[in-house]
């Protein structure tokens, strides 16, 4: 059976990039929110805003050993970095709240943790939950999974490509901490297990229904969508897993407030600009992302993310100064900013300002160690400075980060042909050779 790939929503809308970047799960803010989705959750951990999960076929295939494994508790290094009892979210019994209290007091404006008397008995069945359960039933379905930066990045999408077998079986268990997170649509049966309250019914075509799954300390960076159960529209909001997460989620399709309709704009100026248009209305489109996120500035003076944006339309349309302008406006209102100094290191680069451009991937390095871009970026303006042993050390750090990503090695050759030592060369073209066939394999 083959199933066709699903974007994050269901829909033609992605989520929107997040404006703070994590620090290997830690949030950049000291007022991070570590407890901001409704608990309609299957378990009462912390929230669980994870990566995705896209189901592309089924085949018949054992699930071996999955009777043995159990959702695990969080280990006492995970509570101690990440584990509090503060929280500043309203929480409320499910029969102390009625619709019309939800409505008036909560969608739209804050978050509002929900609990139920008998738990996920009250709105599901927890039995389809179990890890033996969901392997007996979807264990051969393809998925794919990311880190909290890449699924950000992709809208909500891995790119991680396993069976959910080995995802549940290996993955989370093998790797660290910040292991890989991952969410399951609407094409499995778990939908028709949810018997959820009134004040989060589930209208078809309207609404989308999203399977969650985090290993312990493992989570998604800052991030805003449509409205969810997860977070009122446009709310930012961040997720660190305090044990191996689960949980079924609902959320909007499409934008229902005005600023944020005009954020879910962008996403349809995108998919146009990637059909067959001419050259002219390509670059229409450019300027009226330009104009758009004009306008969004406007409303929202005070927002980093809008300034990025303006960066990346203003790029677009080969404004490279005023692109640079607002970036360093963006970490003047942010500089946890990861992304903004990333992107403002390129843009010097492109300029031949050489020296400024590393100092902003020393900031970004600084503060998050464990993203590749960092270093493919920093390894280029080492590149082009002729700092070739310099750019080869920075490059191996980011391919020991993401060793799938050859691109690392091919980069790290070029600078042993550039600085004139063949045999580094040659011993790199090499390893590049058996990444090669261990890939094939």
């Amino acid at each position: 059976m083959t199933r066709k790939r699903n974007r994050a929503h269901g829909s033609d809308e992605e989520e929107e990039e997040s404006y703070l970047q994590d620090n290997g799960g830690n949030t950049s803010r000291k007022n991070t929110r570590k407890s901001r989705k409704s608990s309609t959750e299957l378990n009462v951990q912390s929230p669980i805003l994870t990566g995705s999960l896209n189901i592309e076929n089924r085949s018949p295939r054992s699930e071996e050993r999955s009777e043995a494994l159990e959702w695990r508790p969080a280990r006492e290094n995970i509570l101690r970095k990440y584990g509090s009892q503060i929280c500043n979210i309203d929480r409320k019994n499910i029969r102390d709240i009625t619709e019309e209290q939800f409505e008036k007091d909560y969608r739209f404006i804050k978050p509002l943790i929900v609990s139920f008397s008998d738990g996920a008995k009250s709105w599901t069945d927890p039995e389809r939950w179990t890890i033996s359960s969901l392997i007996k039933e979807y264990g051969d379905w393809l998925v794919s999974s990311g880190n909290s930066m890449e699924i950000v990045r992709r809208g909500g999408n891995g790119d991680i490509h396993t069976s959910f077998n080995d995802f549940v079986t290996h993955m989370i268990r093998q790797r660290d901490n910040t292991g890989e997170p991952l969410k399951f649509y609407n094409q499995s049966s778990l939908p028709r297990t949810l018997k959820p309250p009134s004040i989060f019914k589930i209208v078809d075509g309207i609404d989308d229904s999203i399977f969650f799954l985090g290993a312990s300390g493992s989570g998604v960076t800052f991030h805003k969508h449509a409205d969810s159960w997860n977070g009122p529209e446009s709310f930012y909001h961040g997720t660190i897993n305090i044990g191996d997460t689960v949980a079924m989620g609902i959320q909007k399709k499409k934008a229902l407030t005005d600023v944020e309709k005009l954020f879910y704009k962008d996403n349809q100026f995108l998919q146009e600009m990637q059909g067959k248009i001419s050259e002219e209305e390509r670059n229409k489109i450019k300027q009226d992302r330009v104009d758009l996120y004009m306008k969004i500035h406007e409303l929202l003076p005070s927002s980093a993310e809008v300034c990025q944006k303006i960066a990346g339309a203003k790029v677009d349309v080969d404004d490279i100064p005023s692109a640079i302008k607002f970036l360093e406006l963006a970490i003047e209102k942010e500089p946890y900013f990861v992304n903004a100094y990333i992107d403002l290191g390129k843009l010097l680069a492109r300029k031949n300002r050489l020296e400024e451009a590393e100092d902003n991937f020393k900031k970004a390095l600084a503060l998050n160690k464990k993203l590749w871009d960092v270093y493919a970026g920093y390894g280029d303006v080492l590149l082009q400075g002729e700092k070739f042993q310099e750019a080869i050390d920075i490059y191996r750090q980011g391919f020991d980060l993401r060793p799938d990503m050859v691109s690392f090695l091919h980069h790290i050759r070029e600078a042993f042909v550039r600085m004139g030592d063949q045999k580094g060369a040659r011993r790199t073209e090499m390893e590049i050779g058996r990444h090669k066939m261990r890939t094939r394999r």
